[in-house]
């Protein structure tokens, strides 16, 4: 559900949605202009098609390109595949994750919906010289609810990409960064001989370099966390973090409630603690949440729609606001793949 606050979000305004260009740089089109699929060159924020950390915040996660972008685009229009897409996506989402510890609840969120990466968040070490043991003993619990105002997205279609390579051998080097691509092929490699244990330690020292995960389909505009952190002692059945959350989010962000919302709330009340953090766009017109108090309809919606633009360019003060994480094992193919993902699921022990 989303609140109804958020209802009276427009998303970005239809003038905001337009091209995207790093200063100084052209998106090639020369095959066929007409029919290019990208709205703008690739950069290292919109994250699609990059290596992705997901123990670290969004944004700070992105680290190696290893997808050609431009290559892709120019293969997609020669073969008539669909490899790439941008869009000018405009709308409001609504995610809530809940987890037991507060390091958890970013890696969670990060991780949901993604492939092949469940088990690798579970595995994740905690900061601070704690266990995942010791925090879960503490005695709070957390719930972090994310709304997203979204105006560009790019989605790789990276499961097409690796069907045509049975047709196309030389596609690697075209849709792949040419280290990415060599590295690709001796690891490929390894699928017609018997030399596991070689496989094994190619894997393991691919992993070290990539690392685990890449990202299919990026998301900009702009993004509210709202984290709370409620007392154990005040929760059941009834009143879950779940339920403490939402309750609780209705009163800082004036979003209203219903009665048993307004019940569940006089039992955490003077036992949570919030944190709220805006992301993107005119931060500035929503800066009364630094000083406790609570956001109206109007505000909201004036920051929801504050990405600023200029000709020729979309949203310059838009940021990364989600990702969708895949795991490495699916770019290989038979034992390569099998391997890499057991090794995933297993990281750091191999």
């Amino acid at each position: 559900m989303i609140w109804p606050l958020v209802l009276l979000l427009l998303g970005c305004e239809k003038e905001a949605m337009e091209i995207r260009r790093s200063p100084g740089t052209e998106t090639d089109v020369s095959d066929d202009s007409t029919t290019t699929r990208l709205l703008t060159n690739a950069t290292y924020e919109l994250a699609a098609g990059y290596t992705y950390d997901p123990t670290l915040q969004m944004g700070a996660a992105v680290g190696y390109q290893i997808f050609n972008i431009q290559g892709l685009d120019k293969a997609q229009r020669r073969l008539g595949s669909s490899y790439i897409w941008d869009d000018s996506d405009a709308g409001t989402t609504q995610e809530v994750v809940t987890a037991h510890t507060q390091e958890d609840l970013r890696t969670v969120l990060q991780l949901s919906g993604s492939l092949g990466l469940s088990l690798y968040g579970t595995n994740v070490t905690v900061s601070g010289g704690f266990t995942k043991e010791d925090l879960e003993s503490r005695t709070k619990e957390y719930g972090l609810m994310r709304l997203n105002t979204t105006c560009f997205s790019r989605d790789i279609q990276y499961g097409n990409v690796v069907a045509d390579f049975e047709n196309h051998p030389a596609l690697d080097r075209e849709v792949f960064t040419p280290v990415f691509a060599e590295e690709r092929r001796v690891l490929q490699a390894y699928n017609s001989n018997n030399d596991y244990q070689g496989l094994r330690n190619k894997v393991h020292n691919f992993l070290l370099r990539w690392g685990c995960c890449f990202v299919s389909h990026s998301v900009m505009g702009c993004s509210l966390y709202y984290e709370v952190s409620v007392d154990k002692s005040v929760l059941n059945k009834e009143v879950t973090i779940d339920a403490a959350l939402l309750a609780s989010a209705s009163k800082v962000l004036s979003a209203g409630g219903s009665i048993e919302m307004d019940n569940i709330y006089e039992k955490i009340e003077n036992h949570y603690e919030y944190q709220l953090e805006a992301r993107g766009g005119d931060v500035q017109l929503i800066s009364l949440i630094h000083t406790g108090g609570a956001l109206t309809n109007e505000m909201f919606l004036a920051w929801s729609k504050s990405l600023h633009t200029c000709e020729g360019q979309l949203a310059d003060n838009a940021v990364l606001v989600s990702v969708h994480l895949v795991s490495m094992a699916q770019l290989f193919t038979d034992k390569v793949s099998n391997e890499m993902q057991r090794q995933i699921d297993n990281w750091p022990n191999y």
